[in-house]
C-alpha cells in the first residue's frame, strides 16, 4: 500500500508534535547530514529537521521514489506527466497523488506556478535530501 497524500501530511503534523517534545534532539549522526548538499549545514535545528525529514521519507518507504524524481528534476525542469513517463509509470491522478504530492508536500521541489501544468524544479532542501538518501538507492 502506497502513501497517499493525507497519509504523509497527517505524519508530518505527528512528526512535527514529537520533534517538540523530544527537545528537537538530533536523530542521525551529525557528521553524514553536514556534509550534505552545496551549503553546509549551520545550526543543530537544519540538521535535526533534515534528520526527521529523511527519516519519514524513509518510513513511508518513499525513499527510492523520491531519489527517482529529484534525479530526474536535477537535469532540469519537469512537468508532472514527465516526470511519471520517466518514470515508467502513467499520468493517472492516484500516480500524481502518492509520487508528486509528498515531494511537493515535503518542500523538496519548487513549483513554477500554481497550476496543474507548473512545472517542477528540485528546491535546495531537495538537493540535500538527495545528497543524504542518493548512495543509498543509487548504485552503480
Amino acid at each position: 500500500m502506497f502513501p497517499t497524500f493525507r497519509d504523509v501530511r497527517k505524519s508530518k503534523d505527528i512528526f512535527l508534535d514529537s520533534i517538540e517534545k523530544s527537545g528537537g534532539s538530533v536523530l542521525r549522526e551529525k557528521s553524514s547530514l553536514e556534509k550534505t548538499g552545496n551549503q553546509s549545514l549551520k545550526t543543530e535545528a537544519e540538521i535535526t529537521a533534515l534528520s526527521a525529514l529523511i527519516d519519514e521519507i524513509e518510513s513511508l518507504r518513499m525513499g527510492k521514489k523520491v531519489v527517482e524524481v529529484l534525479s530526474l528534476l536535477k537535469r532540469g525542469e519537469m512537468d508532472r506527466k514527465s516526470i511519471l513517463m520517466a518514470m515508467g509509470l502513467g499520468y493517472q491522478a492516484n500516480n500524481v497523488m502518492r509520487v508528486i504530492n509528498p515531494i511537493i508536500t515535503w518542500n523538496l521541489v519548487d513549483l513554477t506556478s500554481q497550476t496543474r501544468k507548473s512545472k517542477l524544479r528540485i528546491s535546495s532542501l531537495g538537493e540535500r535530501v538527495l545528497d543524504a538518501l542518493g548512495p543509498k538507492y543509487i548504485h552503480f
